[in-house]
């Protein structure tokens, strides 16, 4: 590792100027991104009361009840899979709290929590920190540490997985069973 070490931050920092120069390039195109999506977000929030009235206006009677249905149905969908993401993110919170106070790491909440968030995202989750934070506990000569963090992550993933479908299908009105597939 230390023979090659040079030749490794001799590659790397090419991809990682890179990588820093397209980021901070992207920059302006992110902030226009954001203004633009607030802005619009408040102006179509002052105009919706006009909006829906408008809507209600040219859409035919018989088919006011079927659209208020479906929006009703949509807005419980969505409300039930946000609490069921909010408890399993709370879940995942305290497991994870508690095994960082079993680790003895500084921070044990702060990073129970930020680590919760993380899973919470799409395509992210535990492992996307847990492992490589593990790994490097490895290299830096704290195996107990590094296999308790990977330990950590298996512990918390096969929770997520065994809940998810339950809780989600209850919250939303689904055979868990179906939820999982």
């Amino acid at each position: 590792i230390f023979q090659n070490s040079s030749s490794l931050v001799e590659s790397a920092y090419p991809k990682l100027f890179s990588w820093a120069t397209s980021a901070l390039t992207a920059l302006p195109d992110i902030f226009l991104f954001l203004i633009t999506t607030i802005l619009s977000s408040f102006m179509i929030s002052a105009e919706l009361p006009v909006m829906i009235s408008f809507i209600r206006k040219i859409t035919p009677g018989r088919w006011m009840g079927k659209v208020q249905h479906v929006a009703q149905q949509l807005k419980d969908t969505l409300g039930g899979w946000l609490q069921a993401q909010l408890k399993l993110m709370g879940i995942t919170a305290c497991l994870l709290t508690f095994g960082f106070m079993i680790l003895n790491l500084q921070f044990p909440l702060l990073f129970g929590i930020a680590i919760a968030l993380i899973d919470a995202l799409p395509i992210f989750g535990t492992g996307t920190i847990l492992i490589p934070w593990g790994l490097i506990m490895f290299i830096r000569g704290m195996p107990r540490c590094g296999l308790g963090l990977i330990v950590l992550y298996g512990v918390t993933a096969l929770t997520r997985a065994a809940l998810e479908p339950q809780m989600l299908g209850r919250q939303i009105g689904l055979n868990p069973l179906l939820t999982l597939v």
